[in-house]
């Protein structure tokens, strides 16, 4: 099996460790309502990238495609390519079988997209198949590829100008300062005693605590978390890698 490692952590296609991943900033998906994770290097590429668009030229880039688990793969193939029968054109194998384009988009065999390993994303109206001089790809992709976003595997038999792939190598911003691999803490809001408070929570499981302005943090029980909630103490959710992080630097 082809293995990545990355930051202390080997790992297969598709099994990119929550350790490893970051969230990108704002929401994400074609109608701007899901959360984006990729491995901390990639997003925090991307985040900069987006942001270096939306300063040079106005223009919002978001993602409809990221980070893949193997299964997630299994099911974007399937929805894409079917066994081929004798005489079908056969685009592509997978488990030893050929198999036949059924949809509008092809999908890489699972295992093998780099989907998987955390590196690759798919943008939104960035043009259709073939379609590379869609205005707001031609605008957006010289600044995302000074950030290390190549396009050569779009540029491939697939055609795809949405889908990128980030290059470490390429990567010309890459040691700029405080890179930023998930959304900032919001202003902290008063709590009920009138003392200003944030809501640290692992958004996997709903497991939190409190920590005040002045860098008090404290395990709190379910009436008191929804006490501060109700008094408009601001939430920032994180992986399970960055609250196990949090929580050593703030409560021990």
């Amino acid at each position: 099996m082809t293995t990545n490692t990355y930051a202390g952590h080997t790992y297969g296609n598709g099994e990119t460790p929550a350790a490893i991943l970051a969230n990108l900033e704002g929401s994400q998906g074609v109608n701007r309502t899901e959360t984006a994770q990729l491995r901390l290097d990639a997003a925090a590429s991307w985040n900069r990238a987006a942001a270096d668009v939306k300063a040079r030229t106005g223009l919002e880039v978001w993602v409809r495609g990221w980070n893949r688990t193997y299964m997630e793969q299994v099911t974007f193939y399937l929805e894409r390519h079917t066994p081929a029968a004798a005489g079908d054109r056969v685009c592509c194998r997978w488990n030893g079988r050929g198999y036949r384009f059924t949809g509008t988009a092809h999908a890489a065999p699972p295992g093998t997209s780099n989907h998987g390993w955390g590196l690759a994303v798919d943008v939104v109206d960035f043009g259709g198949v073939g379609q590379w001089n869609h205005p707001r790809r031609v605008a957006a992709f010289p600044i995302l590829a000074e950030h290390g976003w190549t396009d050569t595997e779009g540029r491939s038999a697939i055609q795809e100008p949405w889908h990128l792939v980030y290059d470490p190598a390429r990567d010309r911003h890459a040691n700029q300062a405080a890179q930023k691999t998930t959304p900032p803490a919001p202003a902290p809001a008063p709590d009920p005693e009138g003392d200003p408070v944030q809501i640290i929570r692992r958004a996997s499981d709903g497991a939190a605590f409190i920590v005040t302005a002045a860098g008090a943090a404290r395990i709190v029980n379910t009436t008191d978390l929804t006490a501060y909630k109700n008094a408009g103490a601001r939430e920032v959710n994180l992986t399970d890698a960055g609250y196990a992080e949090a929580q050593t630097r703030l409560l021990h």
